[in-house]
């Protein structure tokens, strides 16, 4: 099954390439985005996102334009997309058992991308089951802000003076908030 996925993967991925190629004349760069790989280089911390193991070959912009291909073709039925979608994540935890962890409804199109997606981004566990938990009520989403979490991080950014306005670019959990909080703090406290 691992075997059959990532030869699927691949010939999709090849085929959307030869395609783009042949009308565009060139392959086109997918808006490819790991939140929290930017947010750590930028800060200069670590343990903020979660990198993961993928079969050798396939890379994390690999894996977001597939779970993308799959997730939005208009030829694909919704069994199709969920028979690719759940290929895919089978794959996923056969490499990060880890996954197996994640909350989500195997027969939903959307949580599969979803926590497909925040593998491919570098998202952790707490933030992808978050992420999937509010994608089910949007405007949790973008409440994250509102967050007793997020406010007490604005407050440590403040503190220190760190002259950028806080923007994560993601759905962090409450989790992550306090574990970012807690590094700034240890990072400026102790000046390295």
């Amino acid at each position: 099954m691992t075997r059959d996925t990532l030869a699927g993967i691949t010939a999709c991925l090849k085929q959307w390439r030869d395609e783009h190629e042949a009308v565009f004349g060139e392959i086109p760069d997918r808006d490819f985005c790991q939140p929290p790989v930017d947010f750590e280089k930028k800060y200069s911390l670590t343990g903020v996102s979660q990198r993961y193991r993928l079969p050798e070959g396939l890379s994390p912009r690999d894996l977001q334009n597939y779970a993308l291909l799959s997730w939005r073709k208009e030829s694909l039925t919704v069994a199709e997309q969920q028979e690719r979608l759940a290929g895919v994540w089978h794959l996923l935890t056969a490499y990060n058992p880890e996954l197996n962890k994640v909350l989500h409804d195997p027969q939903d199109t959307d949580t599969l991308f979803h926590a497909i997606m925040g593998v491919a981004s570098a998202f952790n566990i707490e933030d992808i089951q978050g992420f999937i938990s509010s994608a089910t009520q949007p405007h949790r989403a973008w409440e994250m802000e509102k967050t007793s979490e997020f406010i007490k991080l604005t407050e440590v950014f403040n503190h220190y003076a760190i002259p950028d306005r806080l923007n994560l670019r993601w759905v962090a959990s409450p989790v992550t908030l306090r574990s970012i909080r807690d590094k700034i703090i240890r990072k400026y406290r102790c000046g390295f």
